[in-house]
């Protein structure tokens, strides 16, 4: 058996035995139960929309990077002015939930 097959396997065992509450540990590295579930709309949020969750940048060439990169800041400004998202932090999640940097210099600041 290679240990490409045995990987699964040993971390499956390893895992049964821990004793690690995963999700309190979560919302402990996360800021708190509420920032957490707060942080998962976000996200949830950018995986529903229909231009924001495309991450097939590096299957485009140059132009079609370009024009949808374009399109997709647009479609972020108005997501987050649609939403009312004002807080800094919770601009930082979506952005980051993108997947992908914008065509525009670093994050986006409020």
């Amino acid at each position: 058996m290679e240990l490409k097959d045995l990987a699964p396997l040993l971390l499956k065992k390893e895992r049964a035995n821990g004793d690690i509450d995963v999700s309190l540990l979560t919302h402990i590295l996360r800021n708190g139960k509420l920032a957490n579930e707060r942080r998962k709309q976000l996200v949830a949020l950018i995986e529903q929309h229909p231009v924001l969750s495309d991450r097939d940048m590096m299957f485009r060439n140059h132009t079609e990077r370009y024009e949808f990169g374009l399109k997709k800041v647009w479609h972020f400004v108005q997501f987050l002015k649609d939403q009312h998202i004002t807080d800094q932090k919770e601009l930082e999640i979506m952005y980051a939930a993108l997947g992908e940097p914008l065509c525009i210099d670093g994050t986006p600041r409020l």
